[in-house]
């Protein structure tokens, strides 16, 4: 779902940015997430009161939950490995970076 946000009465749609971390113990995980997440939030949704930024974890979760997790992003940062193929299940609007 994209969340609609008034903007000098001109509607607009936010994109959804979906940060995929993983846990620092498998090696590969991005470790200023949380600094990342509220920069994002600062500087591209400054006056957005729920802003569209997902901060995930893919570990202990199902196969369905992960696909709806890439159903919902229009842009996906993530550090590479196999928690990136759900790619093809992301939005073909979407932009994985």
């Amino acid at each position: 779902d994209t969340i609609q946000y008034q903007l000098d009465e001109i509607p607009c749609f936010l994109p959804t940015i979906g940060i995929l971390n993983r846990n620092s113990s498998y090696g590969r995980s991005i470790r200023n997430v949380k600094s990342l997440v509220r920069e994002i939030t600062l500087e591209l949704f400054p006056e957005v009161p729920s802003p569209p930024v997902l901060l995930e974890y893919f570990e202990g979760q199902t196969f369905e939950q992960q696909v709806r997790f890439f159903e919902s992003v229009d842009l996906l940062i993530s550090p590479h490995g196999a928690q990136l193929t759900g790619l093809p299940f992301m939005a073909k609007k979407s932009v994985p970076k």
